[in-house]
């Protein structure tokens, strides 16, 4: 379990605080849960540079504005892995008290307000953000043979979701020597950044090789795009969840890295960013039990049952499936000789 498990660290991206309501209320949820709200650094330049519709920023600042005691701003990734080639040690902790503090006293102030420095701000997150020779190094992946023919047999013909796939492609990033291999450094593991950003590079191999595309023929602002996508998800590795309403690519390279270890959140429901919160503290059991597993159809009503999501109505269904088999297995000997007894008198 986590060491923030009792505290868990949900990294938030730019199309979740977007659609998300004026008043900020899934962030409410979280925080109520026991959530830390982080911010990275992509997300704060996504946000504060907007400068062709200023009205972004502002609706930004007022759904942020409430709960900015309980955010966190954390260093972008490319300034962990300079630092981890620099020191030959892991970076650590990403929090940055520095940019935290200087966000909560910006959210604390008027919507329109902006800093006097703010294009040095804007500049170096940029900077951070826009790292070309990480684009070089996607590029440069096709070249490489990473696949053998038996895998590539695979993958070919299934749909990006077949388990099989998923599990194919989570074993093959995940892979600590093809990790090694990637980035060239000896001693390290997965409390390094530069781990995780290797694995990045695997995902976007994986992805390339199954839809069958040139990486040299993308256009850079696509792989740009992706690298951001793909930035969240390494900083990912050091949080517990991640909220997003992006696109569905950024579910699958989310599978590929972690598996279910780092859930998504992808929905405003309080219920459903209960559960989520529920199952990072490590008490998921309790409230499941509490608030479906143990509800049948006279207590939970059909309309109630088909608003869950597709998953929860098949933990219901699962539970119940298993309390019946428990149920039945029980009484077997019971009914055995209740049966056995009338065919017995019969004849």
């Amino acid at each position: 379990m986590n060491e923030q498990a009792k505290n868990p660290r949900i990294i938030i991206d730019a199309s979740y605080i977007r659609g998300m309501s004026r008043d900020g209320a899934p962030l409410r949820t979280m925080r109520e849960q026991g959530g830390r709200i982080v911010l990275i650094d992509t997300l704060t330049y996504e946000l504060f540079s907007s400068t062709d519709d200023s009205r972004k920023w502002s609706e930004s600042k007022v759904k942020l504005a409430e709960h900015r005691d309980y955010i966190e701003v954390w260093k972008h990734v490319s300034e962990m892995w300079r630092f981890e080639l620099t020191k030959k040690c892991p970076c650590g902790d990403p929090l940055d008290d520095k940019t935290t503090e200087c966000l909560k006293k910006m959210l604390a102030n008027d919507p329109q307000w902006k800093p006097s420095d703010s294009k040095k701000i804007i500049d170096q997150a940029k900077r951070n953000r826009e790292d070309y020779r990480i684009i070089e190094t996607f590029k440069d992946l096709t070249d490489i043979e990473l696949f053998t023919e038996k895998e590539k047999e695979k993958i070919r013909g299934k749909q990006i979701c077949d388990k099989e796939v998923v599990q194919f492609f989570y074993d093959f990033v995940n892979d600590p020597s093809r990790i090694c291999s990637i980035i060239n450094v000896n001693d390290v593991d997965e409390t390094w950044a530069i781990w995780h950003l290797s694995k990045s590079f695997l995902v976007m191999y994986c992805y390339s090789q199954y839809r069958g595309r040139n990486i040299h023929e993308a256009s850079t602002e696509n792989l740009m795009n992706t690298k951001h996508d793909l930035d969240y998800l390494i900083s990912l590795a050091f949080a517990d969840a991640i909220a997003s309403k992006d696109k569905k690519e950024m579910s699958d390279f989310r599978q590929w890295m972690f598996g279910d270890t780092k859930p998504l959140i992808d929905s405003y429901c309080p219920r459903e960013i209960a559960r989520v919160m529920d199952s990072l503290k490590g008490d998921s059991s309790d409230r499941l039990s509490q608030d479906r597993g143990d509800k049948d159809q006279e207590t939970l009503s059909q309309v109630d049952f088909m608003q869950l999501s597709l998953e929860d109505r098949r933990q219901i269904l699962a539970q119940q499936a298993e309390q019946l088999k428990n149920y039945y297995k029980r009484t077997k000997d019971e009914r055995t000789e209740w049966q056995a007894g009338d065919f017995i008198d019969v004849h």
